[in-house]
């Protein structure tokens, strides 16, 4: 359900306060960052069964980056394995081709004209 062409970035703090929102009729889930918490800058995001393997495949990623920065503690050389783990990570995910909508509206004016 990709309504815009405009991505987002939320970089979540550790205070954020972050739940879980189920909705049965529509047999999917939100990841809920109430906007109240954000000094306006709230979001949700709706999650299916179809998006399972993704979220897997975030939730190794963030464990490796886990591991990662425990090993950092410990040896100053994991930068170089961070970013190799998270490349490979990103190859082996499923790549879905842009949305096109079905009638284009391509609005063209003469330069010098008004609308």
């Amino acid at each position: 359900m990709l309504r815009t062409w405009t991505d987002t970035h939320y970089n979540l703090a550790e205070s954020d306060w972050l739940y879980i929102a189920k909705h049965e009729r529509e047999k999917s889930v939100s990841l809920v960052c109430p906007g109240y918490a954000r000094d306006g800058e709230g979001f949700s995001i709706h999650f299916s069964t179809a998006q399972i393997s993704v979220l897997e495949q975030l939730l190794q990623a963030l464990r490796q980056m886990e591991a990662l920065s425990s090993a950092q503690e410990c040896n100053t050389e994991a930068d170089s394995q961070t970013y190799a783990e998270v490349i490979s990570l990103w190859d082996e995910m499923p790549k879905y081709p842009a949305p096109v909508s079905a009638k284009p509206k391509l609005i063209t004016y003469p330069v010098g004209q008004e609308k």
